[in-house]
């Protein structure tokens, strides 16, 4: 088990230094910032390279806010936790008592707060005093079982997908290919119309703080009563060449929780990668369960490929192929619903479980009809 160790270092010296072997002690294997740059001051991309890297994250809370990045206006620190959250990794907090705190800790110290659900916190006195603790909620975390439960389905769920949703010209079929997840949730009731109003706004703010998109990223709210949608704006680069990414989300009233990527591309086509696939559900469900909107404790889940004339199976390595056999025009959707519902784990630490199935189902249908 991997887990990163996130601080600041100033005011909790002794603190840091002391974990990694603890950890090693423990068996496990020890990661922070350090492990993926040579800087003392952390880049944001080796801190979130560390972050992704890991199983488990443990967050040390001391005096100090430390340094903001300019792309985020966050501390490491910050932007380390929000990409935790964001990936839905098991979280440990512990504060340091007897500590007078920055007005910006002390902001972020509430915020980390105020996610009780789910996040273990604890505080210490000394350098002792954390690593009896940690230890503890480390040895703890590992003798845990899967949360995550599937109970059969007694009665197909109706998914609405991309293509049925009737708003005209925001949501036709994607030239470049896409990618669908849907999460139904099966027990709530549907949302009120008073908060379907605020909704979209909120889905803004979500998904920037959980790091499903950037926080410079265009973002076109809208909606009504009946649906709330957040459009990513497309890059306008004209490289033929370019990654998935997220390209919406949307909120129905009835409680079903939509997103969709693009699919990476070159000059000859759209690709299914089957990982990442597998990545942007993972990171999908993760998102769904970050903007805890979904009620209840039962889900159904679904995934689709669709929208585009010459897709084909492969990897995606950034650089314009040459040769490429294997597309398939004029497509028709490739989609897969699983037939047991899941627990809330599956938006959590139960993602990959959920997230492969359903990626080997939709290239299967895909292989079938394509």
């Amino acid at each position: 088990m991997r887990v990163f160790i996130s601080s600041v270092r100033t005011g909790l010296e002794v603190e840091r230094d002391a974990l990694p072997g603890l950890v090693r002690a423990l068996g496990h294997v020890p990661v922070t910032f350090e492990d993926f740059t040579a800087q003392t001051i952390p880049s944001r991309e080796a801190c979130l390279t560390g972050v992704a890297s890991a199983d488990v994250y443990v967050l040390l809370l001391g005096p100090n806010y430390g340094y903001r990045f300019p792309e985020t206006n966050q501390s490491p620190t910050h932007d380390e936790w929000t990409a935790a959250r964001a990936a839905g990794m098991p979280t440990f907090v512990f504060r340091k008592l007897d500590v007078e705190l920055e007005r910006a800790q002390q902001e972020f110290v509430d915020m980390v707060g105020s996610y009780g659900s789910g996040v273990f916190h604890g505080q210490f006195e000394d350098v002792a005093d954390l690593q009896v603790k940690v230890a503890e909620a480390l040895v703890n975390h590992a003798a845990q079982p899967s949360p995550l439960v599937f109970t059969p389905l007694a009665d197909p769920v109706a998914i609405q997908w991309k293509g049925d949703w009737g708003e005209p010209g925001r949501h036709q079929q994607d030239a470049y290919g896409s990618l669908e997840l849907h999460v139904v949730a099966l027990d709530a009731a549907p949302i009120p119309a008073r908060m379907m109003v605020d909704l979209p706004n909120r889905l803004a703010g979500s998904i920037r703080a959980l790091g499903a998109v950037s926080m410079t990223a265009g973002l076109t709210p809208s909606g009504d009563s009946s649906a709330a949608t957040i459009a990513v704006m497309a890059d306008d680069s004209r490289s033929s060449v370019a990654d998935a990414t997220l390209r919406g989300i949307r909120v129905g009233a009835s409680g079903q929780l939509s997103l969709w990527w693009s699919l990476p591309r070159d000059g000859m086509g759209s690709i299914l990668d089957e990982t990442i696939l597998l990545q942007n559900l993972m990171d999908g469900l993760r998102v769904v369960g970050g903007i805890n909107v979904l009620t209840g404790d039962r889900f159904a889940v679904a995934a689709g490929i669709g929208g585009s004339a010459m897709v084909g199976r492969g990897t995606f390595t950034g650089i314009e192929r040459r040769s490429a056999t294997g597309f398939k025009l004029n497509p028709k959707p490739a989609r897969a619903v699983l037939d047991e519902a899941v627990t809330s784990a599956a938006l959590d630490r139960g993602a990959p479980e959920v997230a492969r199935p359903l990626v080997t189902l939709v290239l299967a249908d895909f292989d079938k009809t394509w």
